[in-house]
């Protein structure tokens, strides 16, 4: 089934509503045609009985009156006295045959003899009609056709009693039993609607239909033979026995109604039988009343829901229109106060949009503060961050410088060491030349001039090296302040970052609750909150480099401070082997004079002379470990020079997304 596409809640709210009522409306017509025919039926089945009930009564009141005309003759004291001659009674009966209409009368003696006016006798003992007369019950035989002229006549019998009320005969009248079919013509129900009776056997015997009649039409018998009367063959059985009651059956195609009820006096049963389509017929009236009462319901209602769906769809309407002005990103313009002073759910809708305007407004006011906030932060952090690019280009330098003077001081050394092997070799020369102590002598103080020449020069070196590492190391711990500095204002760029992510967070909440008309601002936030995202991000590689250079940095200054100690012990002992040259000159200026101690002054000297050997060789060691630990530094420092460049890029990006950022807010008019 195809799923309606209404293009606007009046058209829903009309459609559904219009339908609404028409299914309601149709559905009380159907069940008020319902009730009303199940109630005309009801109806008609209480009321035939009490019609056929009120006939029962109408045709025993006929009877009665028969019967009483009758008695009235037999109280006549011409009947009433024994001893009064027959003629005399048929004489009277003769009279009252004229008066009353009497097809034909007799007076009946008490055995049964019968004698009628004609003066024909003949003998109905035995007799139903008899048998109750004798027993004083004044009575009426069912019709019988006569075998004369095939005319059907009914017998009225009343008892005749004398003085003592002894039974003393019976009077017995023939009337046209036509008069009881005329009875029951005169009972009228409706167009259609007539009377019937019915004898004990289930006979007719009155009927508009006199062929029914003469054909003692049973429908009881009849039922045997024509399945179609077993309805009314039950009907039949029940009005035989007497019941008052009501029935439906179909004869000879056309269904009818019926009520019966039996006539006491007799064993008779009189049945009322109507047309269902006559008795439907005012139903169909009233269906058709029904049916344009709903269709002037369904007009009315259908004008009525027309009105209130516009008092509906105009307010949310105007919500609507307020929605869309949002959703282009205008926050200036106010919820109308109509709307915001209404108590249903328009009213609520028009103060959460009115709420969520404020709200957006609010949002969008932070995010543009915190906008601005990171792009300073993000202007002062590319200042440090090209300062720490200048830092870590100057160590390096520095580095470069060491390492350098560690490769002269080395070579130096070295020279130093060659001189001193040479130096041990003239000593043991003197010993051998003794004789040639003077020419020696001059060798050793020449010697030992140049020597305190290059420990100077020596101690000159070492100087420099540590006056540049005191630089080194005060650049390094300026890097390190400054790598604080940076890890501090990354920090805050988190914080931020996580504030307006939280903020993008709740807008998307806000937009999700304002359904399809903030699906705008939802895709706004989500972008602020992707931006957000990838500022923390940035934030959090920039920190993880500062932090690689910060412990990069603090091991720098822990190797700086080993070297420095090294170079004041290396010139410790350099002071020493100065102090030892400056000995040997002092001893050689005397060794003329003290040509005595030569010998001992020899031996002193070669022990100083291996002293100064040793101390050289670990001064060139630790020259040695000062130029691969400056070749480490240089190696950090251009690392951290990297690192500083890859910070440069990283706040390059976030001032990228700063102006982004400010861009997509600068849509919103607060």
């Amino acid at each position: 089934m195809k799923k309606l596409n209404f293009k606007s809640l009046k058209q829903k709210l009309l459609l559904t509503s219009t339908t609404l009522i028409v299914t309601i409306s149709i559905g009380v017509s159907l069940v008020s045609m319902f009730v009303s025919k199940n109630s005309l039926i009801k109806t008609v089945n209480m009321t035939l009985p009490e019609v056929a009930q009120q006939a029962a009564e109408s045709v025993e009141n006929a009877i009665k009156a028969n019967l009483i005309s009758l008695e009235t003759i037999a109280s006549d004291k011409t009947f009433t006295d024994e001893t009064i001659p027959l003629n005399e009674k048929l004489n009277i009966l003769a009279k009252a045959k004229v008066q009353y209409n009497y097809i034909g009368v007799s007076y009946v003696d008490a055995k049964g003899n019968l004698t009628d006016t004609d003066g024909n006798s003949f003998s109905i003992a035995g007799q139903e009609s008899f048998e109750k007369a004798m027993k004083g019950i004044s009575n009426i035989s069912d019709p019988i056709i006569s075998k004369v002229d095939g005319s059907i006549l009914v017998l009225y019998t009343v008892p005749v009693k004398n003085d003592k009320g002894q039974v003393i005969g019976c009077i017995s009248a023939a009337r046209d039993g036509n008069e009881i079919s005329n009875y029951s013509n005169d009972i009228k129900f409706g167009k259609s609607g007539q009377a019937f009776i019915i004898d004990r056997t289930g006979n007719i015997i009155a009927h508009n239909n006199r062929q029914l009649v003469l054909d003692k039409f049973n429908a009881i018998e009849k039922a045997k033979q024509d399945k179609s009367l077993k309805e009314l063959a039950d009907i039949f059985k029940k009005m035989i026995a007497g019941e008052k009651g009501a029935g439906e059956y179909v004869y000879q195609g056309v269904r009818k109604y019926v009520g019966y009820a039996p006539i006491k006096s007799t064993n008779w049963s009189v049945g009322i039988m109507i047309e269902k389509k006559e008795i439907l017929k005012e139903l169909t009236t009233l269906q058709v009343g029904i049916a344009l009462t709903t269709v002037a319901f369904i007009i009315l209602g259908s004008f009525l829901v027309m009105l209130l769906a516009k008092s509906i769809t105009k307010p949310i309407e105007t919500a609507v229109e307020k929605l869309e002005v949002i959703s282009q990103g205008n926050l200036t313009e106010e919820t109308p106060s109509v709307l915001l002073e209404r108590a249903d759910e328009i009213g609520k809708i028009a103060k959460s949009i009115e709420h969520m305007r404020n709200t957006l407004l609010n949002i969008v006011k932070d995010i543009k503060m915190s906008a601005d906030s990171i792009g300073k932060q993000t202007d002062y952090l590319s200042s440090i961050s090209e300062e720490l690019h200048a830092s870590s280009q100057n160590i390096e330098s520095a580095t470069n410088d060491v390492a350098q003077g560690t490769i002269n001081q080395a070579q130096d050394l070295s020279d130093i060491t060659n001189i001193i092997f040479e130096f041990s070799t003239q000593l043991e020369g003197i010993v051998e030349l003794i004789k040639d102590v003077y020419v020696s002598t001059n060798n050793v103080k020449q010697m030992a001039d140049s020597s305190n020449s290059d420990m100077e020069y020596a101690i000159q070196s070492i100087e420099s090296v540590n006056e540049s590492f005191n630089k080194l190391t005060e650049k390094i711990q300026e890097v390190g302040a400054n790598v604080s500095k940076i890890n501090e204002i990354t920090t805050l760029i988190n914080n931020i970052a996580e504030q307006t992510n939280l903020l993008a967070l709740n807008a998307a909440i806000e937009a999700a609750r304002a359904g399809e008309a903030g699906r705008g601002f939802s895709v706004v936030a989500d972008e602020i909150r992707k931006l957000a995202e990838q500022s923390k991000n940035s934030s959090s590689n920039i920190a993880s480099l500062v932090y690689d250079v910060y412990n990069e940095t603090n091991a720098m200054v822990n190797t700086t401070d080993v070297m420095k100690k090294e170079l004041e012990n290396q010139m410790d002992k350099i002071y020493t082997a100065l102090q030892s040259f400056k000995s040997i000159t002092t001893s050689v200026d005397e060794i003329a004079p003290k040509i005595v101690t030569t010998t001992n002054s020899i031996e002193e000297l070669n022990k100083s002379k291996d002293s100064i050997i040793n101390k050289i060789e670990s001064a060139s060691a630790v020259a040695e470990e000062v130029s691969a630990s400056s070749e480490e530094i240089a190696a950090s420092t251009q690392e951290m020079s990297r690192s500083s460049e890859t910070l440069a890029e990283s706040v390059q990006l976030l001032n990228n997304m700063s102006q982004n950022m400010n861009e997509l807010v600068g849509k919103f008019r607060v």
